[in-house]
């Protein structure tokens, strides 16, 4: 092939070796299309699936608990329906002296978190306005602890769905006024899916 093109005539593509594509013959990319926006609401669904986790969540703003009688079934106040899988759960309230008699010595507020066999058990004492003048009036007046945070966890496995709940009294009743009554405000119940659960001896 010389080294001028121009003086060959014609059409040059006829010298081009065949294994070579003219540029102007070569398939031109079309319009480019914009790849749709990120709706910030899908994000946390988003990051789940690829985490391999899944979040199952509850809340109630306020209630009060029951004083209970001897005997009596601890009432539950909150549950959360789980499918099968592995769970970390947590279950979170605020506990409040809901009265103000200076009488009042205090509650001791039984919770109860539990899914299938596995459970755990927590005990607070919710004092009373006048707890220390009623315990030792010898001392000068100071008010109990009547504003508490509350928390429990479990890890759960099963092969089939549950229902976590959680279960709280205030009592015992039998010592009605002395104890009192006792809210509670803020719950939280919380399962977080995993895709297994090692849990050990400490």
């Amino acid at each position: 092939m010389p080294d001028d093109v121009s003086a060959l005539g014609g059409d040059v593509r006829r010298y081009l070796p065949k294994s070579i594509t003219p540029l102007e013959a070569r398939p031109q990319p079309g319009p480019q299309k914009q790849k749709p926006a990120l709706d910030p609401a899908n994000i946390p669904g988003l990051l789940a699936s690829l985490a391999g986790t899944s979040i199952f969540a509850g809340h109630r703003d306020s209630g009060e608990l029951v004083n209970l009688h001897s005997g009596d079934v601890i009432p539950t106040i909150a549950s959360l329906t789980l499918p099968a899988g592995s769970f970390a759960i947590f279950a979170k309230l605020n506990l409040t002296r809901s009265d103000t008699t200076a009488s009042v010595i205090g509650n001791e507020v039984t919770c109860f978190l539990a899914a299938g066999n596995d459970s755990e058990t927590a005990n607070i004492m919710v004092e009373g306005w006048g707890y220390d003048v009623t315990v030792a009036p010898s001392t000068s007046y100071v008010e109990g602890a009547t504003e508490l945070g509350m928390s429990l966890m479990i890890t759960h496995r099963s092969s089939v769905g549950r229902d976590v709940i959680l279960a709280c009294c205030a009592g015992p009743a039998e010592a009605e006024p002395m104890v009192g009554k006792v809210a509670y405000n803020d719950l939280r119940l919380i399962a977080i899916g995993a895709d297994r659960i090692f849990d050990q001896e400490l």
